[in-house]
């Protein structure tokens, strides 16, 4: 809107410099364009200056660098961050939880860019956006225990773009609901971003032994299932040999995923309905992989050839129209065609002039 109206007035600018270029005397309208100039002048050299250092008057802080601590924590193990509050506020690309609310997962730290490169949802139910409104409804009050297995260690809720940014309308509620959590400690932060972290949090790559080594696959109800089980005393899983136990891993569950160890294929199946986990049996180093991109891979192979055909057909076609001989033949037909319409021996109007020219 407002670069709208700007364009116009520089162009009604450049219009009255023109025409006044035409006039020997001094009248309004040369006034008007000397002025509008000017006016253009002045703010070039505004514009100028502001664009000197890049950064358009922007915080020389923000959210991602204030919390950057987060990121020397991942010798402990992998994990995600989760911002909360109002879109407006949030980094990158938010998912609606509910009438001006959203969250956003980063992997290991505030995260980048590659963040906005999700993953193709598969389920129907949003793990994360079910458990923050259970919190936010009063029916849990173990909110860490249920964001754990996905691998959440920090809940960040932003009151402001970034460090003096504009304010966003974070639901009242929220801030409550946090606050009521048994398993979320609140941590020192600028005061307009909450930070809390996750004590019920355990790695994203790990493996447990013992009691809870059996975790459910598919429960009827996973966040209370989740909010039950507490795995924080997990170690995160190496790339050493690990003792036998119940790997869990934190994607989102998918038959893509593979664990092998020593050479053998681990079974595989649901972890609380939501993410992986697979059965070690015997001493080994653990790696995970994911192998179903194939059908991906092919689509976009078939893709790549169906645009080099479309571009050798439009490379070709553009040789033969610079064919002199072809080219002077459609010359003398569009001549002998007209001159059959100027004598008057073509009684319709032809429209092959109309498809060559395009």
């Amino acid at each position: 809107g407002i670069l709208s109206l700007g364009a116009l007035g520089i162009a009604l600018a450049a219009g009255l410099a023109v025409s006044s270029l035409r006039q020997r005397r001094w009248g309004w309208r040369r006034v008007a364009a000397v002025a509008a100039t000017a006016g253009v002048a002045l703010a070039g050299i505004g514009f100028a200056a502001d664009a000197l250092d890049g950064r358009w008057h922007s915080p020389t802080t923000s959210w991602p660098s204030q919390l950057a601590f987060t990121r020397d924590q991942q010798f402990q193990g992998q994990f995600r961050l989760l911002w909360l509050g109002d879109p407006g506020v949030l980094p990158l690309d938010p998912v609606h939880v509910a009438s001006g609310l959203g969250y956003t997962l980063t992997r290991n730290g505030p995260g980048d860019g590659r963040e906005l490169l999700r993953a193709p949802v598969t389920t129907r139910h949003d793990p994360v956006a079910d458990a923050v409104t259970a919190a936010l409804s009063g029916r849990t009050s173990r909110l860490g225990r249920i964001l754990a297995p996905m691998g959440v260690r920090y809940v960040a809720v932003p009151l402001r773009s970034g460090p003096g940014g504009v304010s966003g309308r974070t639901p009242p509620a929220l801030q409550a609901a946090l606050q009521d959590q048994l398993d979320l400690t609140r941590l020192g932060s600028d005061s307009a971003i909450q930070v809390y972290e996750n004590q019920a949090w355990f790695p994203g790559r790990t493996v447990v032994r013992g009691r809870h080594a059996s975790i459910p696959s598919r429960p009827a109800d996973p966040a209370r299932t989740a909010a039950t089980i507490d795995l924080s005393g997990s170690h995160p899983l190496g790339n050493r040999s690990s003792a036998p136990g119940t790997v869990l891993w934190f994607e989102a569950y998918d038959a893509g995923w593979h664990a092998t160890a020593a050479g053998h294929t681990l079974a595989h199946r649901a972890a609380f309905g939501i993410t992986n986990q697979f059965r070690l049996d015997t001493p080994a180093a653990v790696t995970i992989s994911h192998t179903g991109q194939t059908r991906r891979y092919g689509f976009l192979a078939a893709e790549a050839v169906l645009w080099l055909v479309a571009l050798l057909w439009w490379s070709r076609g553009r040789r033969a129209d610079r064919d002199p001989e072809r080219a002077a033949a459609r010359a003398e037909a569009r001549a002998a065609r007209a001159e059959r319409r100027r004598t008057g021996e073509d009684e319709f109007d032809s429209t092959i002039e109309f498809w060559e020219s395009g």
